[in-house]
């Protein structure tokens, strides 16, 4: 497909794929819709037809009806299975305008609109030793099961600390410092793509 490609389904969702999108050229099924218990703005499925993942990202932007007392900024995107409507991915959003919520996918699948109120968990603070360069770290493990995690911030003693986090083990690390101070207070501030966040505060 060498030309950008529009799609237009129920309620004014839609799909415009880039020029090369494809990494072969196959004939697109309409935007699919099944209305859901489980989630207001239906499930609508994309690109059915395809077997692997977009070369390029496609733009999706799907309408709905917000809940009150939820702010916009809450909203995201679900890739749920089509049989049994459970999520198998959060995906946020981009923008949020007129009630329509807009974004990038990958790859084909069922999608629709949910909520993302809870705050990431921060666990308990713990000392360990590389295996590779043998210093001392501070570590914890920080979670997000809906969004992800966007931001973290470690101070110690209200100075910033140089942090690192691996997205596969949930570990968040800094090196363990001389201690000079007669003590030692951390506080780690984590926050997902919702905008929900957690201030963990520990002392040594």
């Amino acid at each position: 497909m060498n030309e950008p490609f529009e799609q237009v389904g129920k309620n004014g969702v839609k799909i415009v794929l880039p020029a090369n999108a494809l990494y072969q050229e196959l004939p697109l099924t309409k935007i699919g819709y099944v209305k859901s218990n489980l989630y207001q703005s239906g499930i609508y499925s994309f690109l059915d037809s395809l077997k692997v993942p977009l070369h390029l990202y496609a733009k999706i932007q799907i309408p709905f009806q917000p809940i009150p007392g939820i702010s916009m900024e809450k909203y995201l995107f679900l890739r749920v299975n089509p049989l049994t409507s459970l999520v198998e991915e959060y995906l946020p959003s981009d923008t949020v305008i007129l009630d329509v919520l807009r974004g990038k996918i990958r790859k084909a699948g069922s999608y629709a609109v949910g909520v993302d109120t809870i705050a990431p968990s921060v666990g308990t603070v713990f000392v360990f030793t590389d295996t590779i360069d043998l210093q001392m770290y501070y570590g914890c493990i920080i979670e997000d099961g809906q969004s992800g995690i966007k931001r973290y911030r470690v101070t110690q003693n209200q100075q910033w600390k140089l942090a690192y986090y691996d997205g596969k083990s949930g570990l968040l690390r800094w090196k363990k410092s001389p201690q000079n101070e007669s003590y030692l207070q951390f506080s780690i501030e984590v926050e997902d793509h919702c905008k929900n966040s957690t201030i963990f505060e520990w002392k040594e």
